[in-house]
């Protein structure tokens, strides 16, 4: 894309940002907030923000290469997309199982 690799990571905090605010919004409207995960995976997010660019800075400094940043990114979501695709898949075994209702029937693909 032509993006420095500083730039793109500040654009992929400032949109991780909006959306999990966006998120947390939505929970507080529909009055599904649960105040005690939120100030517990705030605290956790907070620490990890600090020593994640603490090390990030400390990498760079030393190796001088914004490549690193470009990797961990791509890392993490890459991590996101088969932890998401694990949770779903497990989702969808369990309720075929028990035989819930999901908008289609597996059985009845092939008829």
């Amino acid at each position: 894309l032509g993006m420095v690799a500083e730039e793109s990571q500040a654009t992929t905090a400032m949109f991780v940002f909006l959306s999990s605010s966006l998120a947390t919004i939505q929970f507080m409207f529909l009055g599904r907030a649960m105040p005690e995960y939120a100030l517990w995976f705030t605290a956790w997010v907070l620490v990890a923000t600090f020593v994640g660019q603490t090390l990030v800075d400390y990498v760079l400094q030393r190796w001088k290469r914004s490549s690193l940043i470009v990797l961990s990114i791509a890392g993490i979501i890459g991590g996101s997309l088969v932890m998401m695709t694990a949770v779903g898949a497990k989702d969808i075994i369990h309720d075929i199982i028990r035989g819930a209702d999901m908008g289609f029937s597996p059985m009845n693909l092939c008829k």
